[in-house]
């Protein structure tokens, strides 16, 4: 049952970030990679927040954080989004999003805890 969960939810996950980064391609005209810093807080706040909660069965724990989540949020695409604007020599943008993604992250985890 645990493994039916993760992979839900990482199904589930992965649609929802392809959804957020086809309107965000549409409807942005912002410099920086939007769609990845979207997905990224929505998962640093989800799992601060779940992470607070009543303790939750293993598996709805499972397929929540590590398949929904997981699906969700990419650091992979991040690192591959930040190299290409060091290659670039984005410099700006490189610090900028770096000081978006990483403190904004962690500023939003905790206050999905605090909740």
């Amino acid at each position: 049952m645990i493994i039916l969960m993760i992979a839900l939810g990482g199904g589930l996950g992965a649609v929802s970030r392809a959804v957020i980064t086809t309107l965000t391609q549409k409807s942005t005209r912002f410099q920086l990679p939007i769609a990845t810093l979207i997905v990224n807080w929505i998962g640093a706040f989800s799992i601060g927040l779940l992470d607070h909660l009543t303790p939750l069965p293993l598996d709805l724990r499972l397929g929540l954080i590590t398949g929904l989540l997981g699906g969700l949020t990419t650091f992979s695409t991040l690192t591959l989004e930040l190299l290409n604007m060091l290659r670039n020599q984005q410099w700006l943008s490189f610090i900028t999003y770096s000081v978006l993604q990483y403190p904004g992250c962690l500023f939003l985890c905790m206050i999905g805890t605090q909740l």
